[in-house]
Parts: structure tokens; sequence; C-alpha cells
């Protein structure tokens, strides 16, 4: 690394650690990019658009595809490998690309249970991100309340968006 004086890093992405290994590794002056990176990468151009909806398309076909899957007695673990089998045969780039927030557990799937469903794939480098809830045989009165308040609200705020 000759002749450079400055390197610029995303501060929101940087360790402490990280940054003073990067000041004793390469002798520079570290600068702090405040946002610059980002707001050029907020704008994206067609092939970026294409990989978008493309891990999409793979996170929206492995809920339909899920929505046959799911049946009592499987275990939260054993849905959890098959989004994870299904995103990386339909395209998504390695392992643990869906990266669900939950840890799975040996927990088996019964009656009356709700699954919340937090998933999504990289493609190409580009996310996908969906939550959706899955209830298992029936209903309860005041869960199906719940959940038709918050799909209303959500139906608004992206009508709202558009």
């Amino acid at each position: 690394m000759r002749n450079i004086n400055n390197i610029g890093f995303g501060e929101k992405y940087v360790t402490y650690y990280d940054y003073k290994n990067m000041m004793q590794t390469y002798r520079v002056n570290l600068t702090e990019t405040e946002g610059i990176i980002e707001n050029q990468r907020a704008i994206k151009d067609d092939e970026e658009i294409s990989c978008i909806r493309k891990a999409c398309k793979i996170t929206d076909d492995c809920f339909e595809y899920l929505k046959t899957f799911i049946k009592k007695g499987m275990t939260e673990k054993e849905i959890a490998f098959e989004i994870e089998r299904y995103m990386i045969t339909n395209g998504a780039s390695g392992h643990n690309s869906s990266m669900p927030h939950a840890i799975p557990t040996t927990r088996k799937i019964k009656e009356g249970d709700i699954i919340i469903l937090d998933f999504g794939c990289k493609y190409k480098g580009y996310c996908s991100d969906m939550t959706r809830t899955v209830f298992i045989d029936y209903v309860e009165d005041m869960y199906k309340e719940v959940y038709e308040l918050v799909l209303k609200n959500n139906k608004m705020t992206i009508n709202d968006i558009k």
C-alpha cells in the first residue's frame, strides 16, 4: 500500500478492535466516510434490482412450498433445515443464507400452534426478507383478531408508502 495516506471506512460497521488493527497494519489515516458509500449504494441499477427481485422470488416460492411442507409432529429444526435446503437448491448463496432470528429447537409442532416464519435469502449479495404467520389446524378467536389488526395496519402502511 504505497503512496496511500488515507483510507475511508464505514464507521457503523467497523469495531474498535478492527479500527486499531487497521491503524497498526496499514499505518495510514483512517477517515470516517459518514454514509458516503451507503448513500451511493441506496440507488440501484437494473442488474441490482433484478438480483433483489430474484432473492424475493426465491423467498416467496419457499413460503409457498412451506405451506405444504409444515406438518404437526415436525420440529422447528426440521422446518429451519428445509428452509435452508430449499433456498440453496433454488439459487440462494451459501450456508445460513436464511439466517433466522430465533434459534430453532427440537420442539415439535402441534395442533393450535402459531408459527412465525422470519426468513429470507441472499442472491448474488442482495437480500430478501419475509415474515409470515402460519396457524396449525385452527386459529383461536383472540389470535385471529390480533392477526387481522396487524394485517390491516400492514396493508395500510404499504398503501401509504405507494
